[in-house]
C-alpha cells in the first residue's frame, strides 16, 4: 500500500511519511536545542513504498542521541535542518529527499551529489530558545 507522504514544503523536494508520535503544536524554530536519531537510508526503488516502514534497508550512515541547534549546528546533511523544523516533539518520520538538495558529495553521510535518498528521523526533544513552553 502507497503511503500518503506530506510535501513539506510544496515544491516537491522534502516528502515526508510521519510514523506517529509527536505532541502539542509547537515546532523547532531558530537556536532550538533538539535531540535527533538520524538514519540516511538509499531512496526507494521504483516499485518500493517510500514510506513503508517494515521494509526498509539497511541505513548508510545512523547517528543516534544527536544534539543540534537550528541555525548553528555545522556540518548538516542536505535538508535536515527544514525537515527537523516541521516536525513535532516525539514524532518518528521516513523523509524522501529529492536529488537537487544534494549539491555536493558529502562522504561523512555518504550522500552523492544529485542522488536522492531518505532519512529516517525521530525528534527526542527539542527547547525553544527565548519561548515559554506551552503544554
Amino acid at each position: 500500500s502507497w503511503s500518503s507522504m506530506e510535501d513539506l514544503y510544496g515544491d516537491g523536494m522534502l516528502m515526508k511519511q510521519s510514523l506517529g508520535g509527536g505532541s502539542g503544536f509547537a515546532n523547532p524554530a531558530y537556536e532550538s536545542e533538539c535531540t535527533v536519531d538520524v538514519a540516511v537510508l538509499p531512496a526507494a526503488k521504483e516499485d518500493e513504498d517510500e514510506g513503508d516502514v517494515d521494509n526498509l534497508p539497511a541505513p548508510l550512515v545512523e547517528k543516534k542521541g544527536w544534539d543540534i541547534i537550528i541555525g548553528e549546528t555545522e556540518g548538516l546533511p542536505a535538508g535536515l535542518e527544514p525537515i527537523i523544523e516541521k516536525m513535532k516533539n516525539g514524532e518518528e518520520a521516513i523523509i524522501a529527499v529529492d536529488g537537487a538538495m544534494v549539491a555536493v558529495d558529502d562522504e561523512a553521510f555518504q550522500l552523492k551529489k544529485g542522488e536522492a535518498f531518505r532519512y529516517h528521523v525521530t525528534l527526542t526533544t527539542f527547547v525553544n530558545k527565548g519561548a515559554y513552553e506551552f503544554e
